[in-house]
């Protein structure tokens, strides 16, 4: 992870429980989306923001640096054989990935 998502979590994470996060700070994946695109508009950044394509691009790394794709299913909540590698994989290339990093850190 990166510094800013180190400090995320270690602001609202919490201990001994199941979740990393507690109920109170989650959102809805409307409102998530909607966060999205106000920094997507911010930074400049025309793609499309989503969760879903974090969702995929996630996949996409986990895959490239070479997690078992049982580990991969089990982070997704996906059943043993399922469409993930047509799903949740190659979806985002490296050049995407520096660019959306790039846009962000400025």
């Amino acid at each position: 992870m990166n510094d800013t998502a180190k400090k995320i979590v270690k602001k609202y994470s919490v201990e001994d429980d199941e979740m990393i996060f507690p109920k109170s700070v989650a959102i809805s994946e409307q409102k998530f989306n909607q966060h999205l695109k106000v920094l997507a508009e911010m930074i400049g950044f025309t793609d499309v923001l989503s969760n879903k394509v974090g969702r995929k691009t996630f996949g996409t790394w986990t895959d490239r640096l070479g997690m078992d794709d049982n580990d991969i299913r089990m982070i997704f909540g996906h059943s043993p054989g399922s469409v993930l590698k047509k799903y949740y994989t190659e979806r985002r290339t490296v050049e995407s990935y520096n660019r959306i990093l790039s846009l962000i850190q400025r």
